[in-house]
């Protein structure tokens, strides 16, 4: 499963909606559109989370600004104004980044993220924007050094902090074009490869990593979204951990374990960390659409047994009514896990797969419960197809929709029950 983030803009045109739902289909939360893409150059199809500073969200479209190379914007929830803080791909031959496809971070007011195109050699970017001034910098671009890339490419996730130094992955490049972590040091702007994949025979060592890193009492952990020691043709990605001083890598787990992948493949959200526990999600696998392209799972990971546990499968209900195909990671809040799921749910939407959930799962029942489903309502104008996680602010839900709202080009969405 090669990156999302880019490839789905590929697949989204064309997509029929339904007019009408049935009662038995109605929403269980109350849903609000915060906003609709499509005005004056705001953007389209966003597909990254939110993050909240100060009562304001920020976040990035994938496409559309004034380049049509995606847009870094600013929204206030409670009067529903956005604002594009930035248009990518503003300078000549694009060094300024192009295509954002990481979730934005807050270091002391300045915004950091990821381009997955643009920058010197056009393989992404680094970046940093001050919203006060709205002056954006890149810090580095990729593929700079001058053989093969061995710097990485292709940066699609969101960046991790850790005193003064920006960790994140490229999906490619490296020493054996498998990817690497990175490390950036914001004092000096210097580079550091802190480990390429793909070094083992196979890939045993994982392939691809998607997913942000997260720091666990100093150690990182992260997903691949292909290589491990298992049985598909490329691996069906893997759990990892790394010491960012040493650079020793440890896989944890690599999917499709079990026979028809029951166990989950190709992970692709981000990790959280609760009470010594990770939790993620695989966008394929489980239990109900056996094989290594099924509907997907949200699992829970003892990282240091490596035990894992199937949380839930998707695809559990008739018609696939509690989503399938979880793209991003999950939330944390008041002891249950919440996410989306990219299809499922009204199955009346593109092709009879449905235009995706909202959910909530009870980590220690596994019941899982569809806050919301999408395309509730006549031409999708509540939002179609989530691709980001949420975030919760205040026991309020946010997050956004590829395509949907008033002109089916994406929404930002709120969600309370």
């Amino acid at each position: 499963m090669k990156s999302l983030c880019i490839v789905l803009l590929a697949s989204i045109s064309g997509c029929a909606f339904v007019q009408s739902v049935l009662a038995a289909e109605l929403p269980k939360a109350k849903e609000k559109v915060l906003h609709s893409f499509g005005i004056g150059g705001d953007g389209l199809s966003p597909q990254t989370a939110l993050i909240n500073v100060n009562g304001m969200l920020y976040g990035t479209t994938l496409s559309g600004g004034s380049s049509g190379t995606g847009t870094l914007f600013e929204l206030d929830p409670k009067t529903r104004m956005e604002k594009v803080l930035y248009s990518f791909c503003t300078r000549q031959s694009c060094l300024d980044g192009a295509s954002p496809c990481g979730s934005l971070i807050n270091l002391n007011g300045i915004l950091y993220g990821t381009t997955s195109a643009g920058g010197e050699s056009g393989d992404g970017t680094v970046y940093s924007l001050d919203p006060s001034t709205v002056t954006e910098k890149v810090l580095y671009s990729f593929c700079n050094q001058s053989v093969g890339c061995t710097d990485g490419s292709f940066p699609i996730a969101s960046l991790l902090d850790i005193n003064g130094t920006l960790y994140g992955v490229t999906t490619s490049g490296g020493d054996n074009d498998g990817g690497v972590v990175f490390a950036i040091d914001l004092r000096t702007g210097a580079e550091k490869v802190v480990y390429s994949f793909c070094s083992q025979q196979k890939c045993a060592d994982g392939n691809e990593p998607t997913g942000n890193l997260i720091n666990v009492k100093g150690t990182l952990y992260g997903i691949t979204d292909q290589g491990g020691s298992t049985n598909c043709e490329y691996g069906c990605g893997t759990v990892f951990s790394l010491n960012p001083n040493t650079g020793a890598e440890k896989v944890l787990y690599s999917f499709c374990a079990q026979n028809n992948c029951t166990d989950g493949s190709f992970p692709y959200g981000a990790l959280i960390e609760k009470r010594g526990t990770l939790y993620g999600t695989t966008a394929a696998g489980g239990a109900n659409c056996v094989s290594e392209s099924g509907c997907g799972t949200a699992f829970a990971l003892n990282p240091g047994t490596g035990v894992e546990t199937v949380l839930y499968s998707f695809c559990s209900q008739p018609n696939c009514a509690d989503g399938w195909l979880p793209d991003d990671g999950l939330v944390e809040a008041k002891g249950n896990l919440y996410g989306t799921t990219h299809q499922g749910g009204n199955t009346g939407c593109y092709n009879n797969q449905g235009c995706g959930v909202a959910f909530s799962l009870d980590p220690n029942t596994h019941a899982e419960t569809v806050l919301y489903t999408f395309c509730s309502l006549e031409n999708c104008v509540d939002g179609a197809w989530p691709f980001a996680g949420l975030i919760d602010v205040k026991h309020t839900l946010y997050g956004t929709t590829l395509l949907g709202g008033t002109d089916d080009i994406g929404t930002v969405f709120s969600l309370t029950r």
